[in-house]
């Protein structure tokens, strides 16, 4: 998204300041997927500042050219490590749907009228993968009991943006709403101890991380950008 940007962005707001407008906004300005035709949300955005003369090369270089992965931690109240697994399950499955979606529409030939003019030479080069993705995106959807799929939580969205990477050409963005709630909830709720804290605690920052470390293993710069509310 620039020369100047950092692999990770975090925003320091005070509350109900519009951090999760601004995310939802910024990931639709920056998202390969719409929810509305690609040159209607072109045409929306053209009304907005970012189409400024002065912004014109960045809208131009940025609009619609990543992946998104949208990661909201609003919820996630975990008590246990046994919890935060369960969470952090769901929540990467919701994050990774609307790629799934796309993958799908791509090995089956769908027209998508979302997705603007992207290259998609690649695709059949790299089907067998999509299919790899789509069967473990789909088993660990099926299954609900943690102590199966355990640690496999955090490697189902580097794995989406390693794929999509390989297709693309392009870097994936995350954006993770809410980012200290898990954090914070842990820390002031006195019924935890100690240890248990340390590994909830643990526990996301491992499925965070993992995220980042796409970009040494697979030489590919990914964006994650994080929200903060200030107390």
């Amino acid at each position: 998204m620039g020369p100047k940007a950092g692999n990770v962005v975090v925003g320091l707001y005070p509350q109900h300041m519009g951090k999760s407008t601004f995310l939802d906004t910024l990931g639709s300005f920056l998202d390969i997927i719409g929810s509305f035709p690609y040159d209607k949300r072109k045409e929306v955005f053209q009304k907005c500042a970012v189409y400024d003369k002065n912004n014109r090369q960045f809208f131009n270089e940025n609009f619609a050219k990543y992946p998104v992965l949208r990661l909201n931690f609003k919820t996630a109240l975990p008590k246990t490590d046994y919890i935060a697994i369960q969470e952090l399950r769901n929540i990467a499955i919701e994050a990774a749907e609307p790629y799934v979606k796309l993958l799908q529409d791509l090995i089956h030939g769908k027209v998508r009228d979302d997705i603007g003019e992207l290259d998609l030479s690649k695709v059949c080069r790299f089907e067998r993968g999509i299919q790899k993705f789509l069967i473990f995106h789909r088993d660990l959807k099926k299954t609900d009991d943690p102590s199966i799929y355990g640690s496999s939580i955090e490697y189902l969205l580097p794995m989406l943006m390693k794929l999509l990477y390989d297709i693309f050409n392009v870097p994936s963005v995350v954006l993770v709403d809410e980012f200290d709630v898990p954090y914070m909830s842990t820390f002031y709720n006195k019924n935890i101890d100690h240890n248990m804290r340390a590994c909830i605690h643990d526990t996301y920052t491992g499925f965070l991380s993992a995220m980042l470390k796409v970009r040494g293993l697979h030489a590919i710069s990914d964006y994650l950008y994080i929200p903060y509310a200030i107390y």
